[in-house]
C-alpha cells in the first residue's frame, strides 16, 4: 500500500506531536503507525552466548499503533425505549415507551417504527455480595429421563417462547407506549429483549435495544455449598434469599431437600449393525434436611448428615407473600468418609467496602 512520511520535532521531554491532513483520495481501511530511525543505527544481540557469533537486528521501524479509515454516515436522529421503573415480578405483560428525536431538535413526529420482542433465559443471575449462591435456576426434575432426549426438548421449548413483531407509528411528539403480551409465566428468571427499527432521515435503518428482567416471585432463593465440609456426615450449606434488587430479605421461610442422582448407560444396536449408547440419569428425593427463617443478613446455615451419598442435588425453595415460588439446585458430590476436623468458619458482614 501507499507510504506517507513526515518529520517530527521532539521537545526536550522527549515528546513529539504532529497531525495528519487525511487525504480526500486515500484508501479505506486499516493504517499502521510507525517511528523511523536513521538507517545507520543498528543495534546487535547475542543469539548463541556459547558460540559469540552475535545477529545484527535493524530497529529502523518501531510500530507506535494503528489506526482505520472509513466512510460513513452522520446519524440525524436517536432513539430509546423506556423499560418499566419497577421489577416485572410475575408479569403477564409488559409496558414500554418508545421515542425518536432528531440530534439537531424536535422529535420525529408519526414516523412509522417496528418494535420486535423475545422472550429468552435470563444467562447468569448473580448479587452483590452473593456471588457464590446458585439462584433461582429451578427445581431439580424428579423421576427416570432420557438425557438425550431431555437436552432436545430443551431447546425446543426454548424455541417456543415469545416471538413478537409489531408496527407502528408515533404520535405527533415522537413517542408511543406499547403493551408486550402475553408474557411466558416462568419458574426461574427470563428476560424480555426488545428492538426497535426506525429509518434514520440519511435513508439507513436504525436499530436500538434493551433488555427488561422478568422475575418469578418478589423472593428469588439460592444455595452455596462449603466445598470443605462436604462428606455424609457432616453436610454444610448456606441458603441466601433476595429480592429482584439484590437486597437481603429477613424472616424468609426456606426448605430445603436432599436428591439422589444415578446415571446408567446402555448399548442400543442400530441399522446395519452399529451400537449407540443411551444415557438415562434418574432423580430421586431422599427428603428433607433443612428448614428455617433467614435472618438479617438474609441467610440460612444448614449443616446436616445424610442418608446417601455419590452424586446428589440440594434443592432450595422459598415463596413470596403472594405465593410465588423460587427453587434453587446444586449438585455436588458426598463421599463416604468422616470429616475428623471441622474448620473455623469466617463470614464477614458485607464481602465489598468502599473508603468512607
Amino acid at each position: 500500500g501507499k507510504t506517507y512520511e513526515f518529520p517530527l520535532q521532539w521537545d526536550v521531554k522527549g515528546v513529539a506531536e504532529t497531525t495528519w491532513v487525511i487525504p480526500r483520495d486515500a484508501k479505506l481501511g486499516v493504517y499502521s503507525v510507525a517511528l523511523l530511525k536513521e538507517p545507520s543505527k543498528k543495534s546487535t544481540i547475542q543469539s548463541d552466548p556459547a558460540s559469540g557469533v552475535p545477529d545484527t537486528v535493524d530497529y529502523r521501524e518501531l510500530p507506535a499503533g494503528q489506526f482505520s479509515v472509513e466512510e460513513f454516515r452522520v446519524l440525524l436522529a436517536q432513539a430509546s425505549i423506556q423499560a418499566p421503573a419497577t421489577p416485572l415480578v410475575a408479569a403477564s405483560q409488559a409496558v414500554v415507551d418508545v421515542a425518536v428525536k432528531y440530534l439537531a431538535g424536535g422529535s420525529a413526529g408519526n414516523l412509522p417504527v417496528t418494535l420486535r420482542s423475545q422472550v429468552q433465559p435470563k444467562p447468569v443471575v448473580s448479587f452483590e455480595g452473593f456471588e457464590e449462591f446458585a439462584f433461582a435456576n429451578g427445581r431439580a426434575k424428579e423421576g427416570l429421563e432420557d438425557q438425550d432426549e431431555s437436552e432436545s426438548a430443551t431447546g425446543a421449548k426454548k424455541k417456543g417462547m415469545l416471538d413478537q413483531s409489531i408496527d407502528l407509528t408515533l404520535d405527533s411528539a415522537g413517542v408511543a407506549r406499547v403493551t408486550i403480551s402475553p408474557l411466558p409465566r416462568a419458574k426461574v428468571p427470563m428476560e424480555l429483549l426488545t428492538e426497535l427499527d426506525f429509518r434514520d432521515p440519511v435513508g439507513e435503518v436504525r436499530t436500538v435495544s434493551t433488555t427488561i428482567s422478568l422475575w418469578p416471585a418478589q423472593r428469588l432463593v439460592g444455595i452455596k455449598t462449603n466445598s470443605r465440609l462436604i462428606s455424609k456426615e457432616a453436610l454444610a450449606f448456606h441458603v441466601a434469599v433476595v429480592s429482584p434488587t439484590g437486597k437481603p430479605v429477613p424472616e424468609a421461610p426456606v426448605s430445603v431437600d436432599l436428591f439422589e442422582k444415578t446415571s446408567r448407560q446402555s448399548r442400543k444396536r442400530s441399522v446395519g449393525g452399529f451400537y449407540t449408547r443411551e444415557t438415562f440419569r434418574k432423580i430421586t428425593r431422599v427428603g428433607t434436611v433443612c428448614e428455617g427463617k433467614t435472618d438479617s443478613q438474609g441467610l440460612v446455615r444448614c449443616e446436616t448428615k445424610a442418608s446417601v451419598s455419590g452424586s446428589v442435588i440440594l434443592q432450595a425453595i422459598t415463596r413470596d407473600e403472594t405465593g410465588n415460588e423460587t427453587a434453587a439446585h446444586r449438585e455436588l458430590w458426598l463421599g463416604q468418609e468422616v470429616v475428623t476436623r471441622v474448620p473455623m468458619e469466617v463470614s464477614p458482614e458485607r464481602t465489598r467496602y468502599v473508603p468512607g
